[in-house]
């Protein structure tokens, strides 16, 4: 809402400008208006998302946008430019929508890492203890490894391309955790998050490594007492990346640490390609 009424605003102010060649200030006007909406409002709404702005930032900073882009319109350069310099705006306008268009989830991904969404300390998880009882799991369709206690039992979901672990005892559900394949999903992690949490105390967004970038994210299901962890990591740079999803039954002391000792004892694959595609991030839940 708040939007159309800044660009009926807009457009409302450009209709009492008569300047001498209104054909070619119409196209400039369009131009510079659809970039600020199209490009410049896109990326800013996609900050306001995921750093959760209040209503009062949004409405001032998309007033901003709306008075930046106007008050270029009826700057005298503008309201007298000439037909090439107008359709050479037309054209700048095209190419950058279409170039935004197919790179935007790259942009995006960038935009989040230098604006500061990963510049915090990563947590301190636990490890597991050398006398515990563990095993090494190889997660061959999506080119990682973790350690897993040896009494949790591996089964499967939709194909052993899907497998999962099951922690029980007295025959009763603890823990449910699925290693989820990352290949090919450029979508950015914020995005992903944004979709899944309501606050910004749900999420903890760090850097794993020097390549890839990570967001732990801990909500609680509705109408239930179960507890869910989801570690999403990912990297602008290559396609490699991994979602740890753990679902607590019963949540206690012992299971965060041992859920801490899996996720800390993750290892990529070095070079590992994928063999088939991977579904998303938000497929397989």
């Amino acid at each position: 809402m708040i939007l159309i009424l800044l660009l009926i605003s807009v457009v409302i102010l450009l209709y009492f400008v008569k300047p001498k060649n209104s054909e070619n200030f119409r196209v400039a006007a369009m131009a510079i208006i659809g970039f600020a909406y199209f490009i410049v409002w896109r990326f800013s709404q996609y900050l306001s998302d995921i750093y959760f702005w209040e209503e009062n930032t949004r409405f001032i900073v998309y007033t901003l946008i709306g008075l930046t882009a106007t008050l270029i319109c009826v700057l005298p350069g503008i309201r007298n430019i000439q037909r090439s310099s107008a359709i050479g705006l037309a054209v700048l306008f095209g190419v950058s929508v279409f170039a935004m268009f197919i790179s935007e989830n790259y942009l995006k991904n960038q935009l989040a890492i230098y604006t500061g969404y990963y510049d915090n300390p990563k947590p301190e998880f636990s490890v597991f203890q050398k006398n515990k009882q563990i095993r090494e799991f190889k997660h061959e369709h999506a080119g990682y490894e973790f350690l897993i206690p040896s009494d949790w039992s591996l089964l499967s979901d939709k194909g052993k391309q899907f497998p999962y672990f099951m922690r029980k005892e007295h025959e009763k559900k603890q823990i449910e955790f699925r290693p989820k394949c990352n290949f090919d999903n450029d979508m950015p992690i914020p995005q992903a998050i944004h979709e899944i949490i309501s606050s910004e105390n749900q999420k903890q967004c760090f850097k794993w490594d020097e390549k890839r970038n990570a967001c732990l994210v801990k909500t609680k299901e509705e109408n239930s007492e179960n507890y869910r962890w989801r570690l999403f990591i990912s990297s602008s740079a290559i396609t490699q990346g991994a979602e740890l999803d753990f679902i607590f039954y019963e949540k206690e002391k012992n299971g965060i640490e041992i859920v801490e000792s899996i996720m800390s004892s993750l290892k990529f694959s070095k070079g590992y390609k994928s063999a088939f595609s991977c579904l998303g991030i938000a497929d397989w839940l």
